[in-house]
């Protein structure tokens, strides 16, 4: 008689209820942003140049390859750095899974497997959304799937799971400390999107 298996349970400690929004922009070297605070995650990915990022005060360069996670309900706000432009993705979505607290208050440095990973979930986000390429001057775009493609929301799913859990077992992070990386005359209060010209272009395949 066969011996009686015990089936082994999933345990999904990484959810993702609803992607919010998936904008990729090629912004220039003048860009600022107003902070910003919404009730849902939003991950930053510097895909070419340098951006200084605003976390709850705390001032944080981040270069080519790295990447921010943003908590529900903080203020953040990211601008150039008046040297160089920049193309950044940024992804929001909804979570109510604990272990992405370990994201908090740190930037990542992603390896090649991570940015494999991210680069398949562009690519199904192209495929199921259309070109995620944001030219609406800095207004992210409702989120809508372009065709009947079987599955399509549950890859991105997938995938972006995958490159969470990637993150979150890389030993590859920097811990935020308050610093003076803002430029000297930055106000947020007296910039707006509307004065910046936004130029967007593709992301960089990483196959």
């Amino acid at each position: 008689m066969m011996k009686k298996l015990t089936p082994l349970k999933i345990n999904k400690e990484v959810v993702i209820s609803s992607f919010n929004t998936i904008d990729y922009y090629n912004l220039n070297k003048d860009f600022y942003q107003i902070p910003d605070s919404h009730p849902y995650w939003e991950m930053v990915y510097v895909d070419r140049g340098d951006v200084i990022s605003n976390y709850d005060g705390i001032g944080h360069s981040l270069s080519e390859g790295e990447v921010i996670f943003h908590p529900p309900n903080s203020v953040h706000s990211h601008i150039s750095n008046r040297i160089v432009s920049n193309s950044i993705l940024v992804v929001s979505f909804t979570s109510e899974s604990k272990l992405l607290e370990s994201l908090k208050q740190k930037s990542f440095t992603l390896d090649n497997s991570a940015k494999k990973t991210l680069s398949l979930f562009l690519d199904e986000c192209n495929s199921a959304l259309g070109d995620i390429e944001n030219t609406s001057g800095g207004i992210p775009r409702e989120l809508t799937l372009t065709d009947n493609i079987v599955g399509a929301s549950q890859m991105m799913e997938c995938y972006f799971v995958e490159f969470l859990y990637a993150i979150i077992r890389s030993n590859s992070f920097n811990v935020l400390k308050k610093n003076r990386l803002l430029p000297a005359n930055y106000n947020p209060t007296t910039h707006s999107l509307k004065n910046q010209r936004l130029i967007l272009s593709k992301h960089k395949s990483y196959k």
